[in-house]
């Protein structure tokens, strides 16, 4: 098509120049044939060339919004059926894990943690038990409304207190953070035995303190190494496991 136009715009604009030429030469030597000859040559090849030209400049609009413009519309259109605006991509990098949730779930850990949560709050929201967290942020539940959370990687985690938050999947910031950079903990119905170090550092240049952490009295006790932490457990009636684990460790269980 764009052919026909090229060929038509190169004749009609011959015509229009030979029609011009012949209408002044016939003006010029008075001749009245010449002069009305050029002048419907004239006439008609602009007329044409008008025509072509804005039939050519419609077809290169058209060709233009059909292969670069609605491409990108029908992308655009795409982009909102899949619903990948602000407000819901958080929504496809949640870690949900629904299943902990079902009758048929055995996880002894996930077990202990809705016994005795319902007994602290028997309305606890199923998110407790199932959000895990979402991109770069990684939540471990406890004993409702203790959460273990981290940043950036499973390190170090932020022993928090959820309770003054209706809802920690949808989290207003109202959480209070309770213990910092910890690196393992442990716990039971009652107790959180907890490794933490003093700063975000390597391993081998890091000092460390043990606190037994009480639940219900929201109150700790520092010590200076693991074995007098399990001991003063113990003495309190600490019945779970002794062994301080990483939140690696913990986040595999469930």
């Amino acid at each position: 098509m764009f052919f026909v136009y090229f060929f038509s715009i190169f004749l009609s604009g011959l015509g229009t120049l030979a029609g011009l030429i012949v209408l002044i030469v016939g003006l010029s030597g008075s001749k009245a044939k010449t002069r009305n000859i050029g002048l419907i040559v004239f006439g008609i090849s602009f007329v044409i060339l008008v025509t072509s030209i804005t039939l050519s400049v419609r077809a290169t609009i058209k060709k233009v919004k059909t292969t670069f413009i609605e491409p990108f519309e029908n992308l655009a259109d795409s982009l909102n059926a899949l619903n990948l605006d602000e407000s819901s991509a958080p929504n496809l990098l949640e870690d949900n894990r629904d299943y902990l949730m079902n009758d048929t779930c055995t996880n002894k850990f996930i077990k202990l943690s809705k016994e005795e949560s319902y007994k602290a709050n028997p309305t606890t929201l199923d998110s407790y038990f199932t959000y895990f967290g979402s991109s770069e942020f990684y939540r471990l539940p406890i004993v409702y409304p203790f959460a273990m959370h981290s940043w950036d990687s499973r390190d170090y985690g932020i022993l928090v207190n959820e309770e003054n938050e209706p809802d920690i999947k949808y989290s207003t910031g109202k959480e209070e953070n309770v213990i910092f950079n910890i690196t393992h903990y442990n716990f039971d119905s009652k107790y959180i035995l907890i490794k933490s170090a003093e700063t975000q550092t390597t391993a081998e240049n890091n000092k460390y303190i043990y606190l037994l952490y009480d639940m219900a009295k929201k109150t700790s006790k520092e010590f200076k190494s693991e074995a007098d932490l399990v001991k003063a457990a113990k003495k309190s009636g600490y019945k779970g496991e002794i062994e301080l684990l990483s939140l690696y460790d913990f986040d595999a269980r469930y």
